[in-house]
């Protein structure tokens, strides 16, 4: 059973002081600073072919409430995944737009993203194709939960850490996003991307 709109505000409001903080902003030219901790991902794609990147999972987090099943964490990931596939390394490696992202977002999250600054927050388009290498020496994430009333997980808090590396024939370029995703539960089962509070760093060399 899905939570209440109330009981999903009241976490929301719980998760709102966990978020790392602040609006999500795209700078282009400087770093994303925090410390490294355990290093995800860093498979190299071969030639023409594009690679496959995933979140490490380093902490879950109850709060003090109950703590998700592995079913949970296992349809929060698949989401996270698929938004490093889609959103990260897809447009990277083509240097075009991204796929579809409407199964990994809410309508209202989808809505927000249309705009193109906040959508910069999150999507890596419109830079050179990065056809030769895509490698992660972070990708990390640690999940907070928070549950209603009535005990079942309302909303979950992805705090990410990504730091991707991609070259090609005119690109060698760093590209950093951490932040915070709250993720909600649909009625099949699995999770999508709700809000965010994202900085996103992209350093490009000749």
């Amino acid at each position: 059973m899905l939570p209440s709109l109330p009981s999903r505000l009241a976490a929301a409001a719980v998760l709102a002081v966990l978020a790392i903080g602040g609006a999500g902003c795209s700078k282009d030219g400087d770093h994303a600073s925090s410390p490294s901790r355990k290093s995800g991902s860093t498979t190299t794609a071969a030639a023409g072919a594009v690679p496959t990147l995933h979140f490490t999972v380093t902490e879950t987090n109850d709060n003090g409430t109950k703590a998700p099943d592995e079913a949970t964490v296992a349809a929060v990931r698949k989401t996270l995944d698929g938004w490093l596939a889609s959103a990260v390394v897809a447009p990277l490696h083509s240097g075009g737009p991204a796929p579809d992202l409407t199964a990994l977002f809410t309508p209202p999250a989808l809505e927000r993203m249309s705009d193109p600054a906040t959508r910069a927050t999150l999507v890596d388009e419109g830079m050179p194709a990065a056809s030769k290498a895509i490698t992660a020496d972070v990708a990390q994430v640690l999940l907070s939960s928070v549950a209603g009333p009535d005990e079942v997980i309302a909303l979950i808090g992805a705090r990410i850490e990504v730091k991707v590396r991609a070259v090609g024939p005119t690109l060698d370029a760093d590209v950093v996003h951490q932040g915070e995703l709250v993720l909600v539960p649909e009625a099949d089962g699995t999770w999508k991307i709700d809000s965010f509070a994202i900085h996103t760093a992209r350093d490009s060399r000749p």
